[in-house]
């Protein structure tokens, strides 16, 4: 059967990273702690056991447990306390809440950066960079003549009127 001209639904959907991860999407506007408590307070409703498995592999190798319930089932590793008052976790949630807002994570800004990263570590942006920090804080030349105003020699700082 020959690919179809449409695209994949998993790219077009309306729950594909390319709606779901723009600058116009309503994701940074939405309460994902509470949505991510909710989502572990009904762990054995809303999960089959193979999609436990996978948000479990998900996670940070410290909370990569699995241990069973008295049912047998897969216990969530992390507790609604956790979700609530973990600092980190919310520091990333409003990161990434914000990361979403600036369109950091759309697949066009995301290959502008793989190509500037490249282009920087091949020396392209070498010299724009030198004249920024000379800007910003000065040449060497400046730094060893003194104290003076950027662009005025030691000698003109000292001369009174």
């Amino acid at each position: 059967m020959p690919p179809s001209s449409t695209g994949s639904k998993a790219c077009t959907g309306p729950w594909s990273s390319q709606r779901v991860l723009n600058a116009s999407s309503k994701l940074p506007d939405q309460d994902l702690l509470g949505f991510i408590e909710r989502c572990l307070s009904q762990w054995d409703i809303n999960y089959t056991e193979e999609e436990k498995r996978g948000i479990i592999r998900s996670l940070p190798a410290t909370y990569q447990r699995y241990e069973l319930n008295e049912c047998g089932l897969l216990k969530c590793p992390l507790s609604d306390e956790f979700v609530r008052d973990d600092s980190r976790l919310k520091n990333a949630v409003a990161r990434f809440k914000s990361e979403v807002a600036q369109g950091l994570h759309e697949k066009g800004w995301q290959k502008q950066a793989t190509r500037a990263g490249r282009e920087r570590s091949q020396g392209k942006f070498d010299r724009y960079l030198m004249e920024h920090i000379e800007e910003t804080f000065g040449s060497d030349d400046q730094k060893t003549r003194g104290p003076g105003v950027q662009g005025q020699s030691q000698n003109d700082h000292d001369k009174v009127d």
